[in-house]
């Protein structure tokens, strides 16, 4: 391992996702340098890293909740609590459900993409239109060679400003867009001329050859009725596909309760079991389930390659679900 180098970027990042001040940062840091040295394995770096953090932003002792897994019916037990939000894992599938703490479902009114406040919503989303046309542009590539055939139309659900779709519309593809925020419907036609659908993937009607959701799935109370709304949406033989926040994340276990995707908007998180059964109860077949992460919070502490080889285990902050349409 290279000698542990933390820029001034990865510090703004780390310390903005994870809630965290220069001063705690830089502490972790120190003590985890402290504790390792370049022959140090992957696996005790890790484990470093979970400590230093732990000794900085000590986990809350659990308060007591629990409740069935809405995938397989299991135990829910307390697995993370911040003491606002208390969220738990099944003991079972690994499904994690937000126990405590959820926001109210107003909190996806017009300022939703305008401002991060009490665990939700975004900062600054407009002003990442590049990076997000640019990343949506890969999801679609990734799809449209996964679908086999030549796929026309695709129908993002929570398409938000419609930058993936434009993405997809740049590669010949004719999009649709469904969204909850009025904001979002405003905004996609300002900015590309697109008609967005204001509400819920249950009033759509149609069959498109490619379905995506794209962060959506965590946010809905019953996870099944929206896996089966696509499943509708679905042509036969077409691609659906889910972006969805990870509970086997490694990032999970170094920062218990400020984990990334730990937020009162929140009220699911997938892991692999978890979003199959819910694929397949909904009658989709040829699922595949990946890893990957966009922000790389792990920089530093472990190489590229490393990382990687981490995600490529199914141990990203993000999982990417697809399945076909029989």
């Amino acid at each position: 391992m290279r000698a542990f180098h933390d820029t001034d970027e990865h510090r703004a990042l780390v310390q903005r996702t994870l809630g965290v001040s220069a001063a705690q940062w830089d502490s972790v840091v120190g003590t985890f340098r402290a504790s390792t040295s370049e022959e140090t394995t992957v696996e005790a770096r890790l484990a470093a890293l979970t400590q230093a953090f732990a000794s900085v932003v000590p986990p809350a002792k659990l308060r007591t909740a629990s409740e069935r897994c809405p995938v397989c019916g299991a135990t829910v037990h307390p697995c993370a609590d911040d003491g606002q939000l208390l969220f738990g894992a099944c003991e079972a599938c690994g499904h994690g459900v937000l126990l405590l703490g959820a926001a109210a479902p107003t909190v996806y009114d017009d300022r939703y993409y305008r401002e991060r406040r009490s665990g939700a919503g975004y900062e600054r989303y407009r002003e990442e239109q590049t990076y997000r046309e640019t990343k949506g542009r890969r999801i679609v590539e990734r799809l449209m060679a996964r679908h086999g055939a030549a796929p026309r139309t695709l129908l993002e659900v929570g398409s938000g400003f419609g930058f993936t779709r434009a993405a997809a519309e740049s590669l010949g593809l004719s999009t649709a867009g469904v969204d909850l925020n009025p904001e979002a419907a405003r905004v996609a036609h300002e900015l590309y001329g697109m008609k967005t659908t204001t509400g819920t993937s249950s009033h759509l009607e149609g069959a498109f050859d490619l379905v995506l959701h794209q962060f959506v799935l965590e946010h809905v109370p019953s996870v099944q009725a929206e896996v089966s709304n696509a499943h509708r949406l679905t042509a036969a033989g077409g691609l659906a596909c889910f972006i969805i926040p990870s509970m086997e994340a490694v990032e999970r276990t170094a920062f218990h309760s400020r984990y990334r995707s730990f937020r009162a908007d929140h009220l699911h998180l997938f892991s692999r079991r978890s979003i199959t059964s819910v694929l397949e109860g909904a009658g989709f077949t040829e699922v595949q389930v990946d890893s990957e992460c966009n922000l790389h919070l792990l920089a530093g502490f472990l190489t590229r390659a490393e990382c990687a080889a981490l995600y490529g285990r199914g141990a990203g902050p993000d999982l990417v679900a697809t399945a076909r349409r029989p």
